[in-house]
């Protein structure tokens, strides 16, 4: 079984401000050998206001279940906001996750700084079944400030994780807000939170790692790793993992995309296929992993950290 702990499925393009649609076709275009705004055509065609168009991705690269994470990109820049209101944005999510109650989690999204950051989580949780919190520091402030401890406060009190963007981002986000260390303070004062720490800080991994590998509540995953074996760097992305591996154990660390779904998504596929099919090559350089970590990565940490059904 394959569980992708990390998924975006973009059903309407309210969803996002427009500045953000824009850095998302800037950052993608190069990516799939088309101008910027053919790559704006490409991903309108690819808007799934249902779900559908994500599970067919899901089958076609032999994904069974994922997580989809809301985002709350509003409050990046000042003066802007959503154009739908981030309560209708997550009920939307949920929206589609029920219409494939099989195939999807719900992770319910908020920035810190809305007034009715609680109750959305609370309804997330309580009335559509959510599984996770999904937090962006990347907007405007750090993990450890202390106008995000309620929402870690009550993420305890409903038995949740907090999923956290970790590592550098395109601007207008600050990578400074992502980076590892700000993450220390709260696995300290929030022993009984588990902090899920998407991108395992990627270009900061190191760093990551050395964090999470004093915290026993902090875990990672692997998603946007991709682009390492896309410039060349397969070998480096290998014993990347490899050492991830062997710092946190198989337990701590997962397998995620950050998919965005886009039609037939090419990198979706040659991301399962990067980390399934190790290559040759790969192997012949001393780089293996085990039967039992293998199961680990791919569902066994998921089901775990996400509370899932053990017999899925």
């Amino acid at each position: 079984m394959i569980i992708d702990s990390h998924v975006h499925v973009w059903g309407n393009k309210d969803w996002l401000p427009d500045w953000s649609w824009n850095m998302l076709n800037s950052l993608q275009a190069s990516r799939f050998g088309k101008t910027i705004d053919e790559m704006a055509i490409y991903r309108e065609k690819s808007l799934d206001p249902d779900g559908d168009s994500m599970v067919r991705n899901m089958h076609r690269v032999g994904v069974d279940k994922a997580m989809i994470c809301v985002v709350d990109y509003g409050l990046v820049i000042e003066g802007e906001d959503n154009r739908l209101s981030i309560e209708e944005i997550n009920h939307q999510h949920y929206e589609i996750v029920k219409r494939h109650p099989d195939k999807f989690y719900l992770a319910v999204g908020v920035d810190p700084r809305r007034p009715n950051a609680l109750e959305i989580i609370e309804t997330g949780v309580k009335e559509w079944g959510a599984k996770a919190l999904k937090l962006y520091p990347a907007a405007g402030w750090y993990p450890n400030d202390m106008i995000v401890y309620p929402l870690y406060e009550k993420c305890v009190e409903l038995g949740i994780p907090v999923n956290f963007h970790t590592g550098p981002m395109a601007s207008p986000f600050r990578s400074k807000y992502t980076h590892p260390i700000h993450f220390d303070d709260v696995a300290v004062d929030f022993p009984e939170l588990t902090l899920y720490c998407t991108h395992a800080g990627h270009g900061s991994f190191m760093e990551m790692i050395a964090v999470a590998r004093s915290k026993a509540n902090i875990v990672c995953d692997l998603s946007g790793w991709l682009s390492w074996i896309r410039s060349g760097e397969s070998l480096s992305f290998y014993k990347a993992w490899r050492y991830m591996m062997n710092m946190l154990g198989s337990n701590r660390l997962m397998f995620a995309s950050d998919t965005t779904n886009l039609i037939d998504d090419i990198e979706y596929a040659a991301w399962i296929k990067a980390v399934t099919s190790i290559p040759e090559e790969i192997k012949k350089a001393g780089i293996t992993f085990s039967d039992s970590e293998m199961e680990d990565f791919f569902s066994k940490t998921s089901k775990r950290v996400l509370n899932l059904d053990e017999n899925l």
